[in-house]
């Protein structure tokens, strides 16, 4: 990327943060705190959490437009973690990642995952994602 369209997409993220608020919820510290960092940088409104857990209250869900996850939890996978927030929060956009390809593991998923992604993709375009779908969001209201 060009140095004056790197700049123009940091402004677009920078705009589009101001209105979209992500949490990420992935048991590797590693990952959540680069991606965090990164976040940090690029002025995303972004919190990461280790585990449902470590977010205490799920209530506290509500108060984000998107959620990223990651399918392996520890003892609970992407897909439950769907099947809950499909329950409680309706239909809460959120994007689902892993370290390895999990096309067919999703695939019974409720609607509520709109997106899977591995991580390889990149920061960046997994947080454009999640703010595109919280821009989306938001712009139904």
């Amino acid at each position: 990327m060009k140095p004056l369209e790197k700049a123009a997409a940091g402004k677009a993220l920078q705009q589009k943060s101001d209105r979209a608020r992500i949490v990420l919820i992935d048991d590797d510290p590693v990952y959540g705190a680069v991606i965090r960092r990164w976040a940090e940088l690029e002025k995303v409104n972004l919190d990461v959490y280790n585990s449902l857990d470590d977010l205490g209250f799920l209530g506290l869900l509500s108060k984000y437009d998107v959620v990223i996850v990651d399918y392996d939890l520890g003892e609970l996978n992407g897909k439950d973690v769907a099947d809950y927030m499909a329950t409680l929060f309706n239909n809460k956009p959120m994007v689902m990642i892993s370290l390895v390809d999990r096309s067919t593991e999703i695939m019974n998923c409720p609607s509520c995952v709109k997106a899977f992604m591995k991580k390889s993709a990149g920061y960046e375009k997994i947080l454009n994602t999640a703010l595109k779908l919280g821009l989306d969001k938001k712009s139904a209201y």
